[in-house]
């Protein structure tokens, strides 16, 4: 059994929320709260990402890894189920 990869919602501004959109809603996060990650997609000039539970993409720069370094795409403990 695959390790659930982690990542801590930091808070996102209008900005953020909004390079390389479109994204889905922010709102219904919590600044401080762990989500799963399901998947993400690496693009040239940023990263989406996609939470268990979560309908659309989310900026990467909102989050920061818990038992995953987002900088390096390299799991720490555990891996995605899929990765694009």
């Amino acid at each position: 059994m695959k390790a659930k990869v982690r990542v801590r919602f930091l808070g996102c501004d209008e900005p953020q929320q909004n390079w390389g959109g479109p994204y889905a809603d922010h709102s219904n996060l919590e600044v401080g709260k762990e989500y799963i990650l399901e998947d993400f997609v690496v693009h040239s000039w940023h990263t989406k990402i996609y939470l268990e539970g979560f309908t659309g993409a989310f900026n990467s720069v909102c989050f920061e890894g818990v038992n995953f370094d987002l900088d390096s795409s390299l799991p720490i403990g555990g891996e995605c189920d899929r990765i694009v």
